[in-house]
């Protein structure tokens, strides 16, 4: 901790110094004392530079100082932000190289990026945290790089860790600044976009255009994604549709392949958007999905899907006019809720839901270690009928992935 240094003219004495910090290292504090008594404190971070703290202080107590003076005071110390600042950085790169080189070859590793306010950590909230999004309002701005780690049983015990990058103007600028400690080992990019703010198309735009070059470098067999987000708020369908070409004509002049994917966390597009992503880093087996289409044809289900629990990632499913990676996050959503249910009612561990449909029923039953089979079926019959094939189609499937 730094000395107090007397501020001209006046009888207040100033102090700066710095703060522990878990993920930046530090935070530079700059206090004005009277006395013994600390009656301002700053953060520089916050607030810009020392000039404009200064210049905050003066006015909230009526004080002057000429400007040729206060200016003079003002360089002479700036030295002394510039020292903390500089080691700041050091400890900061030193931390995000730390947490960027966590995954092993075999974990998938993807990146989250977008401007500060876009909707990422609600949109992690949803898809992983089975959170609904009239829950979601009180969610805070990232700050830094938040982890988060997914451990994906079905799947050979990979593990998935998705990094929340923060998304001011400030963040992006350090990021800037060391691109080779970001994105190398990268799984996938997955950028987001507020379609409900066109204002901050460009500039966002920009910024996703900077981070696409450098997976292109870093990371020239990952995947990029742009999910053009909050698409229920969007104020016109024409004006998402030039969004989306927009996006596509700038970042495809220089030959990078994206998939722009409209979402929202009020519906099962972002359901949809992130089994895109899924499958771009772990393909569904063939030899899965035939065995579900064989079965599917066996017993003359509709449909038949078999989930990860935790993810909601499709392991595998049968082909049919059904949209599965649309089901994939109803199916889902409808499991956790009623498990959320039957906690609250204290009841056993749920293990199997029946619903009554217009044409049929729907039938999940979990097995093995988190997985869920979901089939739609004609008729309830069927599933006690041909209950030794899907048992034998649960040891194939546990065989395959555990």
């Amino acid at each position: 901790m730094e000395s107090s240094i007397r501020i001209p003219g006046t009888s207040w004495n100033m102090k700066i110094y710095q703060l522990d910090d878990s993920y930046n290292g530090s935070t530079i504090i700059v206090e004005y004392i009277k006395g013994i008594h600390v009656m301002h404190q700053f953060i520089l971070e916050k607030e810009g530079s020392l000039e404009e703290i200064m210049r905050q202080f003066l006015e909230r107590e009526n004080l002057s100082i000429p400007d040729n003076r206060l200016q003079n005071f003002i360089n002479l110390h700036s030295g002394q932000i510039y020292k903390f600042e500089n080691k700041k950085s050091k400890q900061k790169k030193s931390t995000i190289k730390s947490m960027m080189n966590l995954t092993e070859m075999k974990d998938k590793k993807i990146i989250m990026m977008g401007l500060s306010g876009v909707g990422k950590t609600s949109m992690y909230r949803v898809v992983f945290e089975h959170k609904k999004w009239w829950d979601l309002k009180a969610v805070t701005p990232t700050e830094g790089i938040q982890q988060y780690e997914q451990t994906v049983n079905s799947l050979k015990d990979f593990k998935l860790y998705i990094m929340d990058f923060a998304g001011t103007h400030q963040d992006f600028k350090e990021y800037q600044n060391i691109p080779e400690e970001l994105f190398p080992s990268t799984s996938a990019l997955v950028y987001v976009i507020d379609a409900s703010d066109p204002e901050s198309l460009h500039d966002s735009v920009n910024k996703f255009a900077w981070a696409a070059s450098q997976m292109s470098l870093y990371a020239p067999e990952g995947k990029i994604f742009c999910l053009l987000h909050k698409t229920d708020l969007a104020s016109k369908v024409d004006d998402f549709q030039g969004m989306s070409d927009f996006i596509e004509n700038s970042i495809n002049g220089s030959r990078l392949s994206i998939q722009v994917i409209p979402t929202t966390v009020r519906n099962n597009t972002i359901f949809h958007a992130w089994e895109q992503i899924f499958k771009s880093l772990i393909p569904k087996s063939k030899t899965l999905n035939i065995l579900a289409q064989t079965l599917k044809e066996k017993m003359g289900v509709y449909n038949l899907v078999v989930l990860e629990k935790r993810t909601g990632f499709a392991i595998c499913s049968s082909s049919s006019l059904f949209d599965s990676e649309v089901l994939v996050g109803t199916f889902n959503k409808v499991w956790h809720q009623l498990g959320g249910l039957a906690d609250d009612l204290e009841l056993a561990g749920l293990q199997k839901i029946t619903c009554l449909l217009g044409n049929g029923y729907l039938f999940l039953e979990e097995f093995a270690q988190n997985l869920i089979i979901v089939l739609i079926s004609p008729k309830l019959e069927l599933i006690d009928e041909y209950k030794d094939s899907l048992d034998q189609f649960k040891n194939e499937i546990t065989k395959a992935v555990l």
